[in-house]
């Protein structure tokens, strides 16, 4: 698990916890300006062992990695050991997005343009990933994408009149399938 806070601020936790044994986490958040939520999973990480600081102060990752960053530490191994390149490659369109490859075969493969067909209108369209949608697929393992043909209009609404485009369900899982049949065309399954 990479860190998600600051070093200083990892460091000035651990130093109130030392200093102030009696203190709760939302003194330590409140002395500090975070919130305790942040303060908590901080000093949890510390006890656990995930992260460490050293006598000069150096902050280190210690966590093991879980989830899709496994899979994606994985992957990546798979390609620096095999001598392969990254799927990405051997699927571009030639578009900018391919251009561009990162050191990340994962984000690579997300990054290329997909055929998606809607699940509704049943028209295909072809859709680069946004970072956000990039982030949600990882995080999340699924994210929406909005189809350009069709719109979603709530119960009631006879008139149209808060109609918005009709969410797309994708799911990291669709779009693995898609690659591993070797096709640039996401097929999702209903919500």
């Amino acid at each position: 698990m990479p860190l998600y806070h600051d070093e200083e601020t990892i460091r000035k936790v651990r130093e109130l916890r030392r200093k102030h044994p009696d203190w709760g986490v939302r003194k330590i958040g409140e002395e500090l300006g975070i919130s305790k939520d942040k303060a908590h999973r901080i000093l949890k990480r510390i006890e656990r062992g995930d992260i460490e600081v050293t006598k000069d102060g150096k902050v280190i990752d210690r966590s093991k990695p879980k989830g899709i960053v496994a899979l994606q530490k994985a992957v990546s191994e798979s390609f620096l050991s095999g001598g392969e390149k990254p799927a990405s490659k051997k699927l571009s369109t030639g578009s900018e997005a391919e251009e561009a490859l990162s050191s990340d075969p994962l984000e690579d493969l997300l990054r290329i343009p997909w055929e998606i067909e809607c699940n509704v209108c049943k028209k295909p369209f072809t859709h680069s990933f946004t970072d956000a949608e990039i982030n949600s697929l990882e995080e999340d393992g699924y994210t929406y994408v909005d189809c350009p043909y069709c719109e979603d209009r709530l119960p009631g609404d006879l008139l149209g009149i808060f109609s918005r485009p009709h969410g797309i369900f994708i799911r990291m899982s669709d779009v693995f399938r898609a690659y591993l049949r070797k096709s640039k065309s996401i097929r999702t399954k209903s919500a």
